[in-house]
């Protein structure tokens, strides 16, 4: 009688045994790879929310909010601080319009090759603005205009685009200055209001 039961007990605690360590393996294989999957949606995202950058943190990169999907609707997920990875740069996610949908680019840590700055000296004048039709306002963006851009040694027109707003400040376009014989531009930036 003795050995009847003791068998079943053995089964009983082997199979105990095998399904607790299954139960670990998905952890760890989880643990060293990353699994990205695509969401594609049909709604646009919302306007960018506006958040103030805390002041700089030691060992840390701000990993701004974005618009992320819960399956159902658009919910915002809040700025971050993430620390830092040697080597490496954070892109922040982004929602990329992809044919009649839209699809969620998470972004992530992207490792960063050092190059040279290098800078071109422009003897060449920018060829006058081109005309562009202002597209009607959009709730919570900012026009910024065309403006010619200096490529492969030669300026090319870099069409105007929506920005987020951010309240509180004014966005001044790009603008070309000739400084000792060379042309320069000046990148388009914020500044506050008043």
């Amino acid at each position: 009688m003795m050995k009847s039961l003791t068998q079943p007990l053995a089964v009983y605690a082997a199979a105990v045994l095998a399904i607790s360590a299954c139960a670990f393996l998905p952890a760890q294989a989880m643990a060293q790879s990353r699994v990205d999957v695509s969401i594609v949606v049909n709604n646009a995202p919302p306007p960018p929310r506006f958040e103030s950058v805390p002041a700089p943190r030691r060992g840390y990169v701000w990993a701004p909010g974005y618009w992320n999907w819960d399956g159902h609707h658009h919910v915002w997920n809040g700025g971050v601080w993430v620390r830092e990875r040697g080597g490496n740069q954070y892109r922040s996610p982004v929602w990329v319009q992809q044919g009649n949908g839209w699809r969620l680019d998470r972004g992530g840590w992207v490792t960063v090759q050092p190059q040279p700055v290098v800078y071109e000296e422009i003897a060449v004048a920018p060829p006058p603005p081109r005309f562009e039709r202002t597209p009607h306002p959009r709730y919570g963006y900012v026009w910024a205009p065309g403006h010619w851009e200096w490529r492969a040694r030669s300026y090319a027109w870099s069409p105007g685009v929506w920005i987020a707003e951010r309240p509180g400040y004014v966005y001044a376009a790009p603008v070309w200055n000739q400084r000792g014989g060379h042309w320069r531009m000046e990148e388009g930036r914020w500044s506050p209001r008043g």
